[in-house]
């Protein structure tokens, strides 16, 4: 019993075999239909961000409400998804946009994303400081390349122009700093210094400009703190011996453009040079060889053609409506220039008139009722100022504090004892049925004398009305 026990335990493995789950391929099964009309984005600082936090906010910052419902994919992705495509596309076309003043990733719903999805956003750039000599769409949309691949520029050469900056719209990589400035060397001779700001974006690394952490955890700051001897390792080769392009293009004239951070040439391009020039042999090879070279010397400078046909980018769009997406431009990195005196002295104003507001306001506001259920702490100081409302506004009363009350006529009521010592008696109408009571009449009240209204803020002693001198 016990070796046949033995070889069972033996023969079972602590480890289950996994074998995939197929997923039916039926309507019930998927959600393509309402992902169609949906947004897919993903937070950049997960340290200042919440997703619990964004589900519920970013709705009412829409004005959408009940007609987009959000949900939580994971820690860092949501969704967003509308009832109407009018919606999605009010949303989407405003730019970028933020969630606790951090910037987040948005793109529309995709069924089959891209390796870099969600890793862009489209950013409204303004550029200044531009050279009065090269006022083009083409040096701006060459400008605007420098910060992010320009999608749109915002420049009607033929209406004038009030601002002082120039628009575009970049696909801004998530991954980059945001650049400030750049130094442009210009053609006659001389340099300009650019200078680029971000409409829309809030905050960001005041260290290395970029959108995914704070300058307190910033890890290119803490890696230079920590180790300051760095060696920059040598570049790696883009064409090697091996390389069929090796000897016809230079090393220049490829890798990776420190200007934009994008490829002089893209690798399709380059795979196609390639299969072009070992399809052949001899002379041939030789012809071939001096075509693409001729061809890359066509291109020269021209940085629309290189970007259209080494590159592979799409050549941004003209627009003539300068102010087309525009949004406010956020600072919190700038210091107040005035001089620390002027702020002291502006502060200390500020607290002399607060100040006064106060010894103005609060006695009305504080005793505006005069009933003890406003005091919650103790109910017969309510008591005891309710029985000084009578005195002149700014007067102290019983408690010694300044009373405000409304200032008006007084009342020309006699006191008590005078008032019960004048009532009339009252009349009982005797009847065979019934006894009643009749209302004294108003000729049997006794005419008030002028004397009798008691002079505004006199006290009144129980006795009786003060004697005449």
């Amino acid at each position: 019993m016990s070796s046949a026990l033995d070889k069972a335990l033996l023969a079972m493995t602590i480890e289950e075999e996994d074998t995939p789950f197929d997923l039916p391929n039926l309507p019930q099964y998927s959600s393509c239909q309402n992902n169609s009309i949906s947004l897919i984005g993903r937070i950049l600082n997960p340290d200042c961000q919440k997703i619990s936090n964004l589900i519920r906010e970013m709705p009412r910052k829409w004005q959408k409400y009940d007609r987009v419902r959000g949900i939580a994919l994971s820690s860092e992705r949501f969704q967003f998804i509308f009832k109407h495509e009018h919606d999605l596309v009010e949303v989407y076309e405003k730019g970028v946009h933020s969630s606790n003043d951090w910037t987040i990733a948005m793109e529309r719903w995709m069924e089959k994303p891209p390796p870099d999805y969600l890793n862009f956003v489209h950013i409204w750039v303004r550029i200044r400081n531009i050279p009065v000599n090269h006022y083009t769409a083409e040096a701006i949309e060459a400008l605007g390349d420098l910060v992010g691949h320009v999608d749109e520029v915002a420049f009607d050469p033929s209406k004038p122009q009030s601002n002082d900056y120039v628009r575009v719209k970049i696909l801004f990589d998530v991954s980059k700093p945001l650049s400030k400035t750049k130094v442009v060397n210009l053609p006659s001779g001389g340099q300009a210094i650019i200078s680029y700001e971000y409409e829309r974006i809030h905050k960001r690394c005041f260290h290395c400009q970029r959108l995914t952490h704070e300058q307190t955890s910033c890890p290119f700051k803490i890696r230079s703190l920590q180790n300051n001897q760095n060696q920059r390792r040598p570049l790696e080769r883009v064409i090697k011996d091996s390389d069929p392009l090796f000897g016809v293009l230079d090393e220049r004239q490829v890798g990776i453009n420190p200007s934009t951070g994008r490829p002089k040439i893209a690798n399709e391009v380059l795979e196609g040079m390639r299969l072009y020039l070992l399809s052949s042999s001899g002379s041939e090879r030789i012809i071939r060889e001096h075509r693409v070279k001729s061809s890359l010397a066509d291109i020269g400078n021209d940085l629309r053609a290189q970007k259209s046909y080494l590159s592979l980018e799409t050549p941004p769009k003209v627009t003539f409506d300068v102010d087309k997406g525009k949004g406010h431009v956020f600072g919190f990195d700038k210091v107040s220039s005035q001089p620390s005196g002027h702020h002291d002295n502006k502060l200390m104003a500020s607290a002399i008139q607060v100040g006064r507001n106060f010894s103005e306001n609060s006695a009305a506001h504080f005793f505006s009722e005069g009933s003890a259920h406003n005091f919650n702490g103790d109910p017969m100081l309510g008591m005891e100022l309710s029985s000084v409302n009578s005195a002149k506004s700014g007067e102290a009363g019983s408690s010694g504090l300044s009373i405000a009350t409304k200032t008006g006529k007084p009342r020309g009521r006699p006191p008590r004892n005078k008032r019960l010592s004048n009532e009339a008696p009252l009349k009982i109408n005797q009847s065979s049925n019934t006894n009643t009571t009749v209302k004294r009449k108003a000729e049997e009240e006794p005419k008030r004398d002028s004397t009798m209204k008691r002079k505004l803020n006199e006290a009144v002693p129980m006795e009786g009305l003060p004697k005449d001198q």
